[in-house]
Order: structure tokens, then sequence, then C-alpha cells
């Protein structure tokens, strides 16, 4: 396949990793009918907070968004 359709499939595939997450990690937080912006509402959280875990979360769909790039160079 074309290097530019490798770079968006990670790209996609990182993006839908981090959906999940917050789909699921909203869930968790606040139930069924929570906000969507739960950061700020939570019934739960986890240790260390949310925004540690969704920028824990963010990094990891950066790499796997960059793994496509670095597999093109390779």
């Amino acid at each position: 396949p074309p290097g530019w359709a490798l770079a968006a499939g990670g790209v996609a595939a990182g993006a839908c990793h981090l959906g999940a997450w917050w789909f699921n990690a909203r869930r968790a937080a606040t139930g069924t009918d929570g906000p969507a912006w739960f950061l700020g509402a939570a019934e739960w959280a986890p240790p260390g907070g949310w925004v540690v875990w969704a920028l824990v979360a963010l990094a990891g769909a950066g790499l796997v968004a960059q793994s496509a790039r670095v597999t093109l160079r390779g």
C-alpha cells in the first residue's frame, strides 16, 4: 500500500483507541448518562485522577500513530 495509507491507518488506529478509552472512562466516572466532558464531574476517579490517565491515553494514541511513520522510514 502507498505510504500515506499506512500513515493514515496509524492515525486512525490511534484516534479509535483514544475515543474508546474516553468512552469507557466517561462511563466509569459518571455512569451511562454522564456528561461527555466528565473530567470535572466524575463520581469516581482512578488513582492519580482522570487528567493523569487522559494524558497517558493521549500519549499512547500518539505513539500508535507515530509507529506508522517509523515503519515507513524503515
